[in-house]
């Protein structure tokens, strides 16, 4: 007799990862999209909390489903979004965990020496230094039934999304730098890994913690001193592996990798495999070994070269350095597609890093630069970026100061090919010829951002947007402008959200989603945003008629609008 699909355990645990376990906070559903997450990785989940209750349900039902979904059910931790459940609940259910996520912004006090983890897969951790973190609760419901009781819901708010919040900041929830290397040891199947250090004072990384994750895809590192070859070593490490790479604020790194020119990447192709490397080291002292001229290999050298081969993104802000380390570091980067650059200060020599990529970096495809910088600084960017073929598909920059026609200028060789754009600008004068030249000519885009908050409301402007059809009408879903619109300082009456209501009914048939999401809530009253100039506001609406562009979305100075997609 053949068994039933749900007796098997495989077929159970895959029905079990489609069960709601992260929900949105209120009854009323929203118009974002991935509400109904399980344990699986929601891939945002700041607005959703810890709802248990159905596989809590589920685990009633056999002995089968309950040793098969009970890891189902905990196959993540993350402090701040399930602090309402209690300690002993926690520790008896680690074995279990596949991700530990414990965040900065938790204000409960816990001890993770007890965290029995040897599966991570995913570990987000803030530390912090010395000794043990806060003390243990007792578990009121230790006596209760384990079926009943792996949750540790008392009451429903036990189910917030946060921890009650406390005045004093030593109770925020980081974690002991000896916990934390404790976890690093017993868990070296790690894929992801997000290592920040103390706050209050500055720590050398220490490369004995990190050289056993050979296996490492995602690493994230921030506030430690790497001085000393300490992040070279890292490197080398999970150089085999590595495939993403964000590097916050450190310091002590030393300029310059390697004496050796290595040689530029000339074309990319498919096909293509990386280039011929060592594979990084896996014990500290192959890492640590000095070449035949004695320098040490942590710092610059002339025999020693390595590449990361498989890493494709890299975020970078790096503290207080410069840009010569990180010229240095792409140049090892040959299959680099996406580069994130937070520009914490001037200094950066922008021509350098720019060859860099242009030279070794053939597949870059997004590129994205926060905060503000110079225009020509921008520029200079994309210019390197694939200078022989367009191939930029995302670009999100914020520029000052004139210029803009060389800008566009090196943005249309990728107009072919460009999808995401989004820029921030601080001048108060807007060419809109030349940005009506870039939607024409940028037929692929689907997300169009722009930002001009030093201006007023310009309505030349969007009169000029009418004047030619965008080449990414039938392509373009988002669409977002930031112009001013708001005139009262004070919250929109219900006379103004009905005005508001019917305009944009009446001008595409758009409904405004947050207004939407308060009427659920009942309060009828007041709506927490300015009222618009329905002037404005309606030539905005006109324009995206005109130009009969197909989009979702529209965001007009933050306030969100959907169309053609279910609210609920």
């Amino acid at each position: 007799m053949q068994p039933h699909p749900l007796d098997i355990p495989e077929i159970l645990a895959v029905i079990g990862s489609f069960l709601p376990l992260w929900v949105d906070p209120t009854p009323n559903p929203t118009c974002n999209s991935n509400r109904n997450h399980n344990s699986k990785r929601p891939p945002d989940i700041t607005d959703l909390v810890f709802k248990p209750k159905t596989i809590l349900t589920c685990l009633l039902v056999s002995n089968l489903w309950y040793k098969t979904l009970l890891p189902v059910l905990w196959y993540s931790y993350r402090s701040g979004f399930m602090d309402g459940v209690p300690d002993a609940v926690i520790r008896r259910n680690s074995p279990h965990f596949r991700i530990l996520s414990i965040s900065q912004w938790s204000f409960r006090f816990f001890d993770i020496a007890w965290f029995e983890c040897t599966k991570l897969v995913e570990l987000n951790i803030y530390l912090d230094e010395g000794g043990s973190s806060g003390s243990v609760e007792q578990d009121a419901n230790r006596g209760k039934d384990d079926r009943h009781g792996e949750t540790g819901e008392t009451s429903e708010s036990s189910t917030g999304r946060r921890g009650k919040r406390t005045e004093e900041p030593e109770s925020r929830a980081v974690v002991p730098l000896p916990d934390a290397k404790r976890l690093l040891r017993t868990n070296p199947r790690l894929k992801c890994l997000s290592w920040t250090g103390p706050t209050r004072s500055t720590t050398a990384l220490d490369v004995e913690d990190l050289v056993g994750l050979a296996g490492l895809e995602n690493l994230s590192l921030d506030r430690w001193d790497c001085s000393d070859g300490r992040l070279d070593m890292v490197l080398k490490s999970v150089a085999g592996s590595l495939k993403v790479l964000c590097v916050g604020w450190i310091c002590g790194v030393e300029t310059g990798l390697s004496s050796v020119p290595l040689p530029p990447v000339s074309s990319a192709s498919p096909s293509s495999s990386p280039p011929a490397t060592t594979p990084g080291a896996t014990a500290l002292q192959s890492l640590r070994e000095k070449p035949r001229n004695g320098v040490d290999n942590g710092r610059s050298n002339t025999t020693d070269i390595w590449m990361l081969p498989r890493l494709e993104e890299l975020v970078w802000s790096g503290g207080d350095l410069d840009d010569e380390y990180l010229s240095e570091l792409v140049k090892r980067c040959p299959k680099l597609k996406n580069v994130t650059l937070y520009v914490n200060h001037g200094g950066w020599d922008f021509d350098r890093l720019a060859a860099s990529l242009g030279n070794y970096c053939p597949d870059i495809e997004t590129l994205e630069v926060d905060p503000v910088i110079e225009t020509f600084e921008v520029e200079t960017l994309i210019r390197h970026c694939s200078p022989n073929r367009p191939q930029l598909r995302k670009l999100r920059i914020a520029v000052n100061g004139p210029n803009e026609l060389g800008l566009v200028s090196a943005i249309l060789p990728h107009a072919s090919t460009l999808e995401d754009f989004e820029i921030y600008r601080t001048q108060e004068e807007t060419d809109g010829p030349l940005y009506l030249r870039l939607l024409v000519a940028c037929s692929r885009l689907t997300r169009f951002a722009f930002f001009s908050r030093a201006a007023p409301f310009d309505v030349e402007f969007l009169e000029t947007l009418k004047q030619e059809r965008w080449g990414c009408c039938e392509r373009l879903r988002e669409l977002s402008l930031d112009l001013g619109f708001f005139h009262k300082y004070r919250k929109q009456t219900r006379a103004e959200r009905v005005e508001t209501k019917a305009l944009l009914s009446e001008v595409g048939g758009w409904v405004e989603v947050k207004a939407v999401e308060e009427e659920g809530g009942g309060d009828y009253d007041e709506y927490e945003v300015e009222p618009f100039d329905m002037v404005k506001l309606r030539q905005v609406l006109e324009l995206v008629q005109l130009q009969e562009l197909e989009l979702e979305v529209l965001i007009l100075d933050e306030v969100e609008f959907w169309r053609n997609r279910p609210i609920s």
